[in-house]
């Protein structure tokens, strides 16, 4: 009996130690239309090692696969197009702060995750040369999934694409405070959550998976203010290629990195 007690204990010391050492690896987001409970695939997060790997869906040109390499503090962007396009950006150029979480108090179990609730409220923007949109949200947060926060940031612009802000835990549920029209009467939650024992320690950048990879610069020098405000900084076109030219030869290692102009809006 004695011996029994002992094995059972160490099996679940065994066990505990396994499940401790098993890190969050991938995040996966669906989005629900509440009128008819239509669910479609919203966001998917991979978690490495000094990276993380962001796809939404569906996906096509307008939702390209962004890697956010810490190392180098860069996000890259992969479009998935017969030339293989990718464009290179500073993170701080990119993702700005612009909403904060404010507590309402509330929690509630959600898919088996204690949740704490809060409201998203905007804050004043620091982009003046953007021009942009905000929805409120209620957003359902929960601590029982341990995450790297130096990520979070750019998961809430994954989940949310035009709020951005800092939070700690994993976000489980977010849904606008109010009825913006039918395309936004809908809720986000996460779908599944994959474990690893160890994350991986790189991702294939495009330049390199790719040998007629191009770096994509913005097409014209005549572009109108709708698409010109769409870009990630007040930059004259010109001081912007240069600085993209620049930034692509230390990222990638490549003297002459091949370059092609395209329509940037849809990236950020």
């Amino acid at each position: 009996m004695i011996k029994n007690v002992f094995l059972l204990i160490c099996f679940c010391a065994i066990t505990a130690t396994m499940n401790a050492q098993n890190k969050v690896a991938e995040l996966h987001y669906k989005t629900v239309i509440i009128k008819t409970n239509k669910e479609s695939t919203g966001a998917e997060i991979g978690y490495g090692k000094e990276f993380i790997k962001i796809q939404t869906r569906p996906i096509h040109s307008r939702n390209p696969l962004r890697f956010i390499d810490k190392k180098n503090d860069v996000m890259i962007m992969a479009f998935n197009s017969p030339s293989h396009g990718y464009i290179i950006e500073e993170l701080d150029t990119v993702y700005r702060v612009n909403a904060k979480l404010e507590t309402t108090g509330e929690k509630e179990k959600i898919n088996g995750y204690n949740c704490e609730k809060f409201r998203l409220v905007e804050i004043p923007s620091n982009n003046k040369c953007k021009s942009s949109f905000f929805f409120e949200y209620y957003i359902w947060i929960t601590n029982d999934l341990q995450v790297d926060p130096i990520y979070n940031l750019y998961v809430s612009h994954a989940v949310f694409s035009v709020s951005t802000f800092t939070y700690s835990g994993v976000i489980v549920k977010a849904q606008p405070t109010a009825s913006y029209g039918p395309k936004y009467d809908c809720y986000t939650i996460l779908d599944s959550v994959a474990t690893k024992p160890e994350l991986e320690t790189d991702f294939e950048r495009p330049w390199v998976k790719y040998p007629d990879a191009v770096c994509v610069l913005p097409e014209s020098d005549n572009m109108d203010s709708h698409a010109r405000s769409a870009l990630p900084t007040c930059q004259d076109i010109l001081a912007y290629r240069i600085r993209i030219r620049a930034l692509s030869q230390k990222i990638t290692g490549i003297e002459k990195p091949k370059y092609n102009h395209g329509y940037q809006m849809i990236a950020f």
